[in-house]
């Protein structure tokens, strides 16, 4: 038996308010690492053009001087 069938086991095993004490606290677990998630993808480009040159371009040139 795995760690997830254990648990269920004992979940099945509690009274109905208790269930929705681990199911309201899962959910909200849930819902703050969603919005970790999109709170990161939002700076996502944000550098765009910092450089003045495509990213790419530059990391090989750095790394072109690098192996002088």
């Amino acid at each position: 038996m795995n760690t997830i069938e254990k648990i269920l086991l004992e979940i099945n095993s509690l009274n109905e308010d208790e269930k929705v004490e681990i199911y309201k606290k899962l959910r909200n677990d849930l819902i703050k690492s969603r919005e970790k998630i999109i709170d990161i993808s939002r700076y996502k480009g944000i550098s765009k053009g910092l450089w003045g040159e495509d990213a790419q371009n530059y990391v090989d040139k750095i790394r072109a001087n690098d192996r002088i």
